[in-house]
């Protein structure tokens, strides 16, 4: 993987004000990278970018969406999208060998993405094939999203 030149890691994934994280733990977290920053640079233009980007070593990456306020369906998919694009841009030929998960974390419960039917038919396409959005509470651990992802 080549992170472009000037695009350095980022030490928390957190919606601006910190209203939202994703709960670190102990987990081992080589590369984390700010997803407005990463998909001006891979993709060249302004797109709508997820929150964070985490690159794992074990071969998976985690595009993460933070929300605590208004839940925008159309823009939540078309984040995730674009994250897609600029991980297969990254990685070129070896994109195939990571597994990409996308996650949704809300900070209200009265909010839960899960329960709502708009995103529970929501997917993506990684790899050419449809996947589900993994969705939890602001603060759930990267070790639970990735054992579940």
């Amino acid at each position: 993987m080549s992170i472009p030149p000037g695009i350095e890691p980022i030490r928390r994934c957190c919606e601006r004000g910190r209203n939202c994280c994703v709960g670190l733990g102990r987990a081992d977290v080589p590369q984390i990278y700010n997803g407005e920053q990463l998909t001006r640079r891979v993709l060249g233009e302004q797109k709508k970018a997820c929150d964070c980007f985490i690159f794992n070593d074990d071969m998976r990456v985690v595009l993460v969406e933070l929300k605590s306020r208004t839940l925008n369906y159309s823009d939540i998919k078309e984040k995730f999208d674009n994250g897609v694009e600029v991980v297969n841009a990254l990685l070129s030929t070896r994109a195939a060998d990571y597994k990409i998960i996308p996650v949704l974390l809300v900070k209200a419960f009265n909010k839960k993405p899960s329960n709502n039917p708009r995103t529970r038919n929501l997917s993506i396409k990684i790899h050419g094939k449809p996947k589900s959005i993994v969705y939890g509470k602001c603060g759930m651990q990267l070790a639970d999203i990735v054992a579940g992802g």
